[in-house]
C-alpha cells in the first residue's frame, strides 16, 4: 500500500500548525530578500542615473547588469531567499509538527538517491534534445558565450545553492502541503490539484508571465504542477520530483537563457526568440516520454490510484502509527 501522502499521521496534524509553518516560512522567505533590497538600494543611492525606470525594467527583466551587479551576485541573492525560506521551514517543521523532515520527501528510512539522479539526468536529457530540435530550426536565435571565471562560479552555485530553491518548492508543495490536505480528503487527485494551482499561483508573478502573458504561462506552470505531482504520486515519492526540478532549472541557469526569464545567469546559450506555444508542446512530449520510461524502469502498475479512496487506508495507518512507527516503514523496491 502506498504510504507517502500518509506521513502526516506521524506527527502533529492540526490545521492551525499549518497555518503556523506557511507564516513562517513566507517570512523566511521575505527576510531572505533583506539583503537583495539593501544591495540595489546601495547601488541606486550610489549612483544617480540608476533610477525608477531602470528599477521597473529591471522587474519584467530581472538583468542584474542593469544595477553593475554581474550575474553570479544576483543570481546569489536571488537563490539566498530561499535559503532563508528552507532553513525557517525545516526547523519549524520539526518543532512544530513534531516529526522528521524526512517524512515530506519519502516513506522510507531514507533518501532514494538513484531516483534524484534518474530524474534530474533523464530530464535534462530530454530538454537537452528539445532544445536542439529548436536550434536546428533557427540556429541564427542563438548566441554562444563562455567565460571560465565566471562559469565556475556560475557551476558552484548551480550545484550547491540551487537545488535548494528547487527543492524547498518541491518539499513545500508535494510533500508537505500534498501531504497535509490528503490528510482531510478521500482521494489523492483533490491534494494533486490544489497544490498545483498554488504552484502555479506562486509563479505568477514570474517576469515570464509580463513577457509572453499570463495565459500561456499559467497553462505551462499547471502543467509542470500536474507532472511533478502525478510522478510524486506514482512513485511514492518525492525523489523523482526533485530530480526533474533540479533538471529544468540547472538547464535554465547553466545551459541555456533569455531576457526575461526568472533566472539570469551568463549561460552558455542565449536564445533571442523563444516561443512559449512551442515551449509548452515540447514540455508536454518531454512529460509523457519520462512517464513512459519512469512506468517501466520502475515498474508503475497502479495508473488509477489517483482517483483510489484513501479514506480506509488513513484510517488503518493511523491506528498502526498510535502502536509501533516501524509498521508503516514500507521496504525499498
Amino acid at each position: 500500500m502506498r504510504k507517502f501522502l500518509h506521513q502526516a499521521l506521524l506527527g502533529l496534524n492540526d490545521w492551525y500548525r499549518y497555518l503556523i509553518v506557511f507564516l513562517l516560512a513566507a517570512l523566511g522567505y521575505f527576510l531572505g530578500q533583506v539583503p537583495f533590497l539593501l544591495v540595489i538600494w546601495r547601488v541606486m543611492e550610489s549612483d544617480q542615473s540608476i533610477g525608477e525606470e531602470e528599477f521597473n525594467q529591471f522587474l519584467s527583466n530581472p538583468d542584474f547588469t542593469l544595477f553593475n551587479l554581474s550575474s553570479n551576485v544576483g543570481f546569489l541573492l536571488i537563490l539566498f531567499t530561499f535559503i532563508c525560506a528552507m532553513v525557517v521551514f525545516y526547523f519549524s517543521f520539526k518543532l512544530i509538527h513534531k516529526r522528521s523532515f524526512l517524512t515530506l520527501i519519502t516513506p522510507l528510512t531514507q533518501l532514494r538517491w538513484s531516483r534524484i539522479i534518474f530524474g534530474f539526468g533523464l530530464w535534462l536529457t530530454l530538454t537537452a534534445l528539445l532544445e536542439l530540435y529548436f536550434y536546428l530550426q533557427a540556429p541564427e536565435h542563438y548566441t554562444f558565450q563562455f567565460e571560465l571565471k565566471d562559469f565556475i562560479w556560475l557551476m558552484v552555485i548551480s550545484i550547491f545553492l540551487l537545488p535548494i530553491q528547487t527543492s524547498f518548492e518541491e518539499i513545500f508543495f508535494r510533500g508537505y502541503l500534498m501531504q497535509g490536505i490528503a490528510s482531510a480528503v478521500s482521494t489523492p487527485v483533490i491534494p494533486l490539484i490544489l497544490t498545483t494551482l498554488g504552484f502555479a499561483l506562486i509563479h505568477g508573478s514570474n517576469p515570464e508571465v509580463t513577457k509572453f502573458g499570463l495565459g500561456i504561462m499559467m497553462t505551462y506552470y499547471i502543467l509542470a504542477g500536474l507532472f511533478l505531482g502525478i510522478i510524486t504520486l506514482w512513485d511514492d515519492g518525492l525523489e523523482l520530483a526533485l530530480g526533474v526540478h533540479f533538471g529544468t532549472n540547472f538547464f535554465g541557469a547553466v545551459i541555456l537563457g533569455y531576457s526575461g526569464a526568472a533566472i539570469q545567469t551568463d549561460s552558455l546559450l542565449k536564445t533571442s526568440e523563444l516561443n512559449p506555444q512551442h515551449m509548452v508542446v515540447g514540455f508536454i512530449i518531454c512529460a509523457l516520454v519520462f512517464l513512459v520510461i519512469a512506468a517501466y524502469t520502475f515498474g508503475w502498475k497502479q495508473f488509477n490510484y489517483l482517483f483510489h479512496t484513501i479514506s480506509d487506508d488513513r484510517k488503518r495507518l493511523k491506528s498502526e502509527t498510535e502502536i509501533d512507527y516501524s509498521k508503516f516503514l514500507v521496504e525499498n523496491e
